[in-house]
């Protein structure tokens, strides 16, 4: 199976990622793929969060039957084990010796093992149809999910990431990369902002490699803008600092 996943360039669509996502939780890529797909989920939050997302729809499944591509010439040799089953047996020599009981049960057996092995075959492939049809169908009846572009600005400059609301679940997932170390009694607030009125909402702290996926609560639909001030650690009821991380709430990417 050949595709081009393109890992942080213009042709790497969300649509692209989904279905390179999905095929990777499925085991269904070859090495060259999985790697790309590895390193996407290594640089890119919102991937992970939808790997995430399938993984959990799998374990839900009723079939547990590994998913398979049709093997190669399936029809082909079911037809030509019919063909086998079906020609005339040669002629009968004038005298036959006489066959025992266990050379008759394995005639019996030699006869229908083309049949058993195409049976076989069909009943795998049937298998892999109704399981693949069964989690694109739950797939495809997951919450619409809305996803926001964030960005720094100024000091912040280099930081990006994405929040993402699933359904009309009061919780969006906030994801950030590139951000800076800060003092030990500072924190990053988010602040929800609808006109002038910034609404105080979480602390976080980033790890070590700048990055931080945090629960940001509050109905989103109901703000125009988010935006992120470096605060005191326990945070502040308005803002203390200029924002330097924002996300336009108008826009979904």
């Amino acid at each position: 199976m050949e595709t081009n996943l393109v890992v942080n360039g213009a042709d790497d669509t969300i649509d692209t990622r989904d279905e390179q996502i999905e095929l990777y939780i499925l085991g269904l890529l070859d090495e060259r793929e999985m790697e790309a797909v590895e390193r996407l989920l290594r640089d890119n939050p919102a991937a992970r969060e939808r790997a995430r997302e399938l993984r959990e729809v799998v374990s839900m499944l009723a079939f547990d039957v590994e998913p398979l591509d049709p093997p190669a010439g399936l029809k082909a040799r079911i037809m030509e084990a019919a063909r086998a089953d079906l020609a005339p047996a040669p002629p009968a020599p004038p005298v036959a010796p006489p066959i025992s009981l266990a050379e008759r049960r394995q005639g019996s057996l030699t006869r229908w093992t083309p049949w058993l092995v195409a049976a076989a075959l069909a009943l795998a492939l049937a298998g892999s149809l109704i399981w693949n049809a069964q989690l694109r169908s739950d797939l495809d009846a997951r919450p619409e999910t809305a996803t926001y572009a964030v960005a720094g600005s100024g000091a912040a400059e280099g930081v990006a990431g994405t929040l993402i609301v699933v359904g009309d679940e009061d919780d969006a997932i906030l994801n950030l990369a590139g951000l800076a170390a800060l003092p030990s009694d500072r924190a990053y607030q988010v602040w929800l902002i609808a006109g002038d009125a910034p609404v105080p909402n979480i602390t976080f702290v980033p790890n070590a490699a700048g990055t931080s996926t945090v629960s940001v609560p509050g109905q989103i639909d109901d703000y125009s803008t988010l935006a992120i001030t470096i605060e005191p650690l326990a945070g502040s009821l308005a803002p203390t600092t200029d924002p330097i991380i924002f996300s336009d709430l108008t826009q979904t990417s």
